[in-house]
């Protein structure tokens, strides 16, 4: 990361997966993850993909957490369904995103369950559940992406997985060093993946 300040925004996305074989009776689904963007105007790089971060199922039926270094434009971004979440000064962004990284470890040694046929019911555990349990540890608006989904899978999902709210007041001791050396910290958790 430069030394620059820049503005950063989180997005969820939800995108169409076709499987490969539709013919065997698979029907595409939707898949939702996070996105971290840099959005900052003076860059002369408009809207480029820091990071984004996946809830997928392993082959045991289990939220994996992958989190995806990306460098790419927001030109890719149009093959996505997006909704903005939040979006400011990097202090404030990047501390946010980083609680959202913790709770994506939680989850990874929690070893949160996903249900029976995630890709399609409303009822089971899934990418968008887990999205959703981001959502509640950054005190957002679900309604709102409730709204905003384009599938019903995993919207009525239960699951005992719970994770702190985000807390400005305790994060405001942390400098914008401080938070770019947590978010190299946390980030390399997943670079085992």
């Amino acid at each position: 990361m430069s030394n620059q300040r820049r503005n950063l925004s989180i997005y969820v996305a939800e995108k169409e997966i076709r499987p490969k074989n539709e013919s065997q009776g698979t029907k595409p689904w939707w898949h939702a993850f996070l996105i971290l963007m840099d959005e900052t105007q003076d860059s002369g790089v408009n809207g480029q993909v820091v990071q984004e971060l996946h809830f997928n199922n392993d082959s045991h039926r289990f939220a994996e957490p992958e989190v995806i270094e990306k460098d790419r434009s927001f030109q890719w971004l149009k093959s996505l369904e997006l909704l903005p979440c939040l979006g400011g000064r990097e202090e404030d962004i990047l501390l946010l995103w980083n609680h959202v990284l913790d709770m994506a470890q939680a989850v990874d040694c929690q070893g949160v369950e996903y249900g029976e046929e995630f890709q399609h019911s409303p009822e089971a555990v899934n990418c968008r559940k887990m999205v959703l349990c981001a959502l509640d540890a950054m005190g957002q608006d679900k309604p709102t992406y409730i709204e905003f989904c384009i599938a019903v899978a995993g919207l009525k999902a239960e699951t005992d997985f719970t994770y702190p709210v985000f807390s400005f007041e305790r994060a405001n001791q942390i400098s914008l060093e401080g938070a770019r050396a947590e978010f190299d910290r946390l980030s390399s958790y997943f670079d085992h993946e």
